[in-house]
């Protein structure tokens, strides 16, 4: 297993790094890719290989709390970030494989300096998160994943336990939905953190003030510097009950989208609680090469 966590982790946690250096030295404007219709979509055998590929190799656990999305249903899936955000792969892989929908994603804009990467992000999917790009891609009735927590939780610092919410008092997500009559699952995910280790961490604060970023005020802004800890393990993943918004669609005001915000977050929290149990008691917890042979 030793091997095989280094190609996991390691690899992963270099790119980390080469994407922050890259990130500080690409020049500071920032360009989307157009409008969502411009996507060009993916072919079912690549959502359904990669689904697999990524699912042999970070093995989980899915639990439903309440029902699937409907056919034809507007769906927003709301899920919490962990270290890095190499827990992206494991939930776009588990909502297909579990759903048969393949979620376009909602980024921050300061991707787009990333050479290569914003390429690869835009082919996947993903697009600039802004109310504008949103509404356009709502439009159109893409299903969505977002992550309230963003960089925050990206970019978490060893002082905040793991696994914890970092939505201050964000809503934009609960707005559009009431606005446009999605469905809201909320997703809770754990496990990519328990197999890191944050080495140490740097205040990101001057970082964000010299990219000019606006968010530079945070408070609680850290670059963490991390690597495995060899304990390559399970990842667990809960889908809550749906928060359903068509109701409130013609009554949106801030209680509304307060209230539904809320349901939303009081259920991902309700999941990660249930998530931890059954990952302390779960004696198949940890992998070895073995495990992915039985």
């Amino acid at each position: 297993m030793g091997l095989y966590s280094f190609l996991f982790l390691i690899v992963p946690a270099i790119c980390w790094y080469l994407f922050v250096i890259t990130w500080t030295l690409e020049h500071f404007k920032i360009t989307t890719f157009g409008h969502p219709k411009e996507w060009l979509g993916l072919p079912a055998w690549f959502k359904f290989s990669f689904s697999k590929f990524v699912t042999f190799f970070q093995p989980n656990e899915v639990i439903w709390a309440g029902r699937k999305p409907q056919k034809n249903e507007k769906v927003i899936f709301v899920v919490n970030h962990q270290l890095s955000g190499l827990d992206i792969p494991i939930a776009i892989a588990s909502i297909y494989l579990q759903t048969g929908i393949w979620p376009r994603g909602l980024q921050d804009r300061i991707h787009y300096k990333i050479p290569v990467f914003k390429h690869l992000t835009w082919i996947l999917g993903a697009f600039v998160g802004d109310r504008q790009t949103c509404q356009q891609a709502m439009d159109l009735s893409y299903p969505l994943l977002v992550y309230p927590g963003g960089a925050d939780e990206i970019w978490r610092s060893s002082k905040i336990p793991r696994y914890t919410l970092q939505w201050k008092e964000k809503k934009g997500f609960a707005r559009m939905a009431l606005q446009n009559g999605y469905t809201l699952f909320p997703v809770s995910l754990i496990g990519m953190d328990d197999m890191l280790s944050i080495v140490f961490e740097l205040p990101g604060k001057l970082l964000m003030k010299i990219m000019g970023d606006k968010r530079s005020n945070r408070q609680e802004f850290y670059l963490p510097f991390f690597l495995p800890n060899f304990k390559f393990q399970k990842q667990y993943i809960r889908f809550g009950n749906p928060v359903v918004t068509e109701e409130l669609k013609e009554n949106v005001d801030e209680d509304n989208i307060t209230k539904v915000r809320d349901q939303v977050r009081d259920e991902m929290l309700q999941g990660l609680d249930e998530l931890k149990k059954i990952q302390a008691q779960d004696e198949k917890r940890y992998l070895s090469l073995k495990s992915f042979f039985e």
